[in-house]
């Protein structure tokens, strides 16, 4: 449609933007309360705070429950009106990155503002029952301020990290010749761990490692894709149980082997970052772009090599892909990422919970629950292929760009000599 058509001006608009916002809202809303069974986290969250549960919540780390004990705190009522509360809450933290994503400097912020706008759509469920939005929020508004202002960035990924973990991968994307958004990110999060010793002991710090223990292979991790898809050819090959890590586990011939290799995978992913935020600082490459690409880039190996892939997982994904929708949209690579990664949250939110039942035991009671799991892994493969090309695309434009700058800056210096 033509931009000066009366429409499209109308459309071009944040009131616009907010208008679709609440609508899609108020209908994501209405289809959740349809489908119930995914409040069991939040019950679960309840519980725990309440003492129904001893020792629950020790495998989330300490920081990242404070918004269930603010919740609490706040209301001090009963179980629905906990998960009543928390999905309002949920929603509040969505309309601030939407607010933070359509007030910022960005070119294309109404096209990521709308892509934002609509996600709780296509995510449903995750988005409002589980815990990931709040990390998943902090570490696209840090995404905003690689363009703005690092430190803040640095200062975000830190909090993330101490939410969530695995944010701190995301560190190397703040590594530049000016070593003060490093600094910032390390002071955040050790000042975060110290006040969680305060508050509780050492043991809290550390209880999301030590709980987790020895991982087997999740039932929705990529690693896992083939053996669901055998399971599904010829029943009886593999079992799956529930763990004690509270996931569905799958056990059977050749797991214990891709579960291996997906902790080295993992390993290795994660040297490679550190190696490229090396690589970067020596040749002194940063720049806002490569740097949000990057963290994108990062996301999807972890989601790739983890051996555990739980739905709410979009959500680490869809702000960043938010953010490089409101500077980078002109680019139809991340046009493209931005479409498949709406597919993804699609295949995603009619696995859970509409099809969950067919996957959590074997044999399973019926195939579209696996078809959908493997069209949804294959797709996180292609996703990491198309991000993989869109960053390296950068970092040759970032050399481009700083050769150019040596060229022009030994002009200058001739043309002063002269």
């Amino acid at each position: 449609m033509n931009s000066s058509h009366p429409l499209a001006r109308r459309l071009n608009t944040e009131l616009s933007v907010w208008l679709v916002w609440i609508v899609a809202h108020v209908v994501s809303l209405a289809i959740i309360q349809r489908q119930i069974m995914p409040e069991g986290d939040v019950e679960y969250y309840y519980r725990s705070l309440v003492g129904v549960v001893p020792g629950g919540l020790q495998e989330y780390p300490a920081v990242g429950v404070w918004p269930l004990t603010f919740l609490q705190d706040f209301i001090g009522r009963g179980e629905d009106e906990f998960i009543v509360w928390f999905q309002v809450l949920c929603m509040i933290v969505d309309a601030v990155f939407l607010a933070v994503l359509l007030r910022s400097r960005s070119p294309h912020r109404i096209t990521a503002g709308y892509f934002w706008a609509v996600f709780c759509l296509l995510a449903l469920h995750v988005q409002f029952l589980r815990l990931d939005i709040f990390t998943g929020v902090l570490v696209g508004v840090a995404g905003l301020f690689f363009f703005r202002n690092p430190t803040v960035s640095a200062h975000l990924l830190g909090w993330a990290t101490a939410m969530k973990l695995w944010p701190g991968v995301l560190a190397v994307t703040i590594v530049q010749r000016k070593l003060r958004p490093v600094w910032m990110f390390v002071g955040t999060l050790a000042a975060l761990c110290a006040v969680v010793v305060l508050r509780s002991d050492v043991h809290r710090l550390f209880s999301p490692l030590t709980y987790q223990g020895d991982r087997g292979l999740q039932i929705e991790s990529i690693a896992a894709t083939p053996f669901m898809v055998r399971e599904l050819v010829q029943p009886g090959t593999y079992s799956v149980s529930y763990a004690a890590s509270k996931s569905f586990e799958i056990s059977g011939p050749g797991v214990d082997a891709a579960a291996t290799a997906c902790s080295w995978a993992l390993i290795t992913a994660v040297l490679l970052c550190v190696l490229w935020s090396v690589v970067g600082l020596v040749r002194k490459a940063w720049s806002p772009r490569t740097a949000l690409l990057s963290a994108i880039v990062i996301v999807m190996l972890m989601l790739d090599t983890n051996k555990v892939f739980s739905p709410q997982y979009i959500m680490w994904l869809a702000p960043l892909v938010a953010v490089s929708l409101a500077y980078l949209a002109d680019s139809r690579l991340i046009q493209l990422i931005g479409a498949l990664v709406v597919v993804m949250a699609v295949l995603g939110s009619q696995l859970f919970p509409y099809h969950y039942d067919q996957i959590w035991n074997t044999p399973f009671s019926g195939s579209t629950g696996v078809i959908l799991l493997a069209v949804r892994n294959v797709l996180v493969l292609v996703i990491t292929i198309v991000v993989i090309v869109a960053f390296m695309r950068s970092v040759r434009e970032d050399a481009t760009e700083n050769t150019a700058n040596s060229a022009n800056s030994g002009d200058s210096e001739s043309a002063l000599r002269a």
